[in-house]
């Protein structure tokens, strides 16, 4: 890892560490679920000159979460996915490949 992907690393854990500290300053430990993820994928050494390697990323990762118990891991989980799907338009896909383009 480069030295630019490092203060990367650092100033988002910066900002982790932040964040959890707005909840706790406000006192809403008991009242907050929140998940803060980021990942930083980095062409694995090697990976340049080794085609077997080619695909192969190191991940680094930076998270906070604040879950009392499964049921807020859940519930993390499924606001992800379900914010994740309404990106994907109904009427964009019927219109791939036309030209035609809603923005």
């Amino acid at each position: 890892m480069d030295k630019n992907q490092k203060a990367f690393l650092r100033d988002v854990q910066s900002i982790a560490k932040k964040f959890k500290a707005t909840i706790e300053k406000y006192g809403y430990e008991e009242d907050v679920i929140s998940s803060f993820f980021v990942a930083l994928m980095v062409p694995a050494e090697g990976s340049a000159i080794d085609e077997e390697l080619e695909d192969m990323v190191d991940v680094h990762v930076t998270y906070y979460m604040n879950a009392g118990c499964q049921e807020d891991v859940d519930m993390i989980k499924e606001t992800a996915q379900t914010t994740y799907d309404s990106r994907i338009d109904p009427l964009q896909d019927l219109l791939n490949g036309t030209g035609i383009y809603l923005n």
